[in-house]
């Protein structure tokens, strides 16, 4: 049916809140004008006006959140919150607010809850708690500080309350300094020596407080923040889910589950073994799991049982893909190093859980593919693990001569058949990986990019080595010509149904 409001996208002009029943809350400007903020309750259907009601005459900044019954909440910048009845009776206001409002959801009791955007401090972001008639602030917390967060126009923010009252926020950051705690270890930060956070704007962060306002816990979720404005975080069996979507590949959509809002959240990401990028999974891939609390307190390093087999258990530490368990390479509170198994082959999705100490964390979804190769780096940036023909690191004082073989390592180059159990020795006669087609290239100067191809002579499981290694032998090109430090090169690696490109990589030559 045709509505009066012409403006209802949760923007600063509009706002849109659904009940249980199904019945659809439109907030936004209407009048000859439009200088007056209307509301109108639709049934279920979508077929019929159930109230329509005229709640503020200024237009900015608009939220809107309805509790169980069918109450209604709007906020407003300069009006602050009202409560509209199940008929759209006004049954309270607030008073003015004094900030932007950002994000606005009610309790199960009906007590509504706003993150809002201080007036005079635009980079503090504060939590509101009011009781259900909105007669008086059960607390008033700040949340954020230092412009840290993608706040008011635009925001990236959503909000959800469990039945016991505690909180759970999550949003998009815009600094390296949140002021964290308890915090959970997350991809692309996984070493101590790592003090920088993820770039402003691409890190998504987690805030928790109890019904009493309390903070219980403000991390950094390791994730680029792609959440939906405005959606609303949702408690299911105890636990809060959020959808957000993944930058690989792009355009995907994840649920994002939180584990229960009582405790802190445990498992974050599974990162790519080499660079801790939180992508896209492929079967026998190393890769690292990135949580809080998730194993021992003591770092742990595997090592193989009798007959050469890597177990899927470490310290009471054990990581499951769709129940299959994982072999354990390496366990410590923060990042537990696995071998993905060989049953990831041929699926699209996985649900990755820990279990320590006959505890199991949250679970997460992630997607899978064939493959995704990624070359082992040295302590030096850009420069390949690499080994010289004669079995000598590949180094700065040890350059590899024109003309001879150079071996580097890396993983996710697909399923490495049956001939290997997950978690087995690679034995040394190793055959190349089923399927596969290895090319490289490689780059004399940043201004001459060379298409000739490099001789690759081996391309499969590293001999000796746990499965999930694989090694790719190559020739260094006979004339390098003038190179400033070190030829860059680049794999591609082609199945049957893609053709994947490794990042770039160097090797010290002569």
């Amino acid at each position: 049916m045709p509505l009066e409001t012409p403006a209802a996208d949760n923007n600063s002009n509009g706002a849109l809140a659904v009940d249980a029943s199904g019945s659809a809350y439109i907030a936004g400007s209407c009048g000859d004008n439009f200088q007056t903020i209307c509301v109108e309750k639709l049934n279920p259907l979508g077929t019929a006006l159930v109230y329509k009601a005229n709640v503020f005459t200024a237009l900015r900044w608009l939220r809107a959140a309805v509790d169980g019954p069918g109450n209604l909440f709007v906020a407003q910048q300069d009006a602050g919150i009202v409560k509209l009845g199940p008929t759209g009776a006004l049954e309270g206001a607030s008073g003015p607010l004094n900030g932007v409002p950002v994000a606005l959801v009610s309790d199960s009791s009906g007590a509504p809850e706003l993150v809002l955007q201080e007036n005079l401090e635009p980079g503090v972001l504060r939590l509101l708690r009011w009781t259900p008639d909105l007669a008086a602030v059960l607390f008033d917390k700040a949340l954020l500080t230092g412009g840290l967060v993608n706040g008011g126009t635009g925001s990236i923010l959503n909000i959800g309350i469990d039945s016991s009252g505690t909180t759970t926020i999550v949003g998009a950051s815009y600094g390296a300094n949140l002021a964290t705690f308890h915090p959970t270890q997350p991809c692309n930060a996984a070493t101590a020596a790592r003090t920088v956070q993820p770039t402003a704007g691409d890190s998504a962060f987690l805030a928790r407080f109890d019904a009493n306002g309390a903070l219980l816990q403000s991390t950094y979720l390791g994730i680029v923040p792609g959440f939906i404005t405005g959606a609303p975080i949702l408690f299911r069996g105890g636990d809060a889910s959020v959808i957000y979507s993944v930058a690989s590949p792009s355009g995907n959509w994840q649920i994002l589950n939180l584990g229960p809002a009582s405790s802190e959240i445990g498992l974050i990401c599974v990162g790519a073994g080499a660079t801790f990028s939180n992508a896209a999974l492929s079967p026998n891939e190393i890769v690292s799991v990135f949580g809080n609390g998730i194993g021992p307190a003591q770092p742990v390093t595997a090592q193989p049982d009798p007959s050469g087999i890597y177990l899927s258990q470490l310290e009471g530490t054990q990581v499951t893909f769709d129940g299959q368990p994982a072999p354990i390479l390496y366990a410590a509170s923060g990042q537990i190093n696995v071998v993905t198994p060989g049953s990831l082959q041929a699926k699209t999705t996985t649900h990755v859980c820990v279990r320590v100490a006959n505890t199991s964390t949250n679970c997460l979804d992630f997607g899978v593919r064939p493959m995704a190769p990624y070359i082992f780096l040295s302590a030096t940036p850009f420069y390949a693990a690499a080994l010289n023909q004669d079995g000598t690191i590949n180094s700065a004082t040890n350059p590899a001569p024109a003309g001879s073989v150079v071996l580097v390592f890396g993983s996710g180059f697909g399923a490495v058949g049956n001939s290997i159990p997950d978690g087995g020795i690679t034995p040394p006669a190793a055959a190349q990986y089923p399927g596969l087609q290895v090319e490289a290239s490689w780059q004399i100067s940043t201004f001459n990019w060379t298409t000739s191809l490099v001789t690759v002579l081996y391309a499969g499981a590293a001999p000796l080595e746990v499965e999930g290694v694989g090694q790719i032998n190559f020739v260094v090109p006979a004339t390098l010509g003038y190179v400033l430090s070190g030829p860059t090169f680049e794999i591609t690696i082609t199945s049957p149904n893609a053709k994947l490109f490794s990042p770039s990589f160097q090797i010290w030559t002569r």
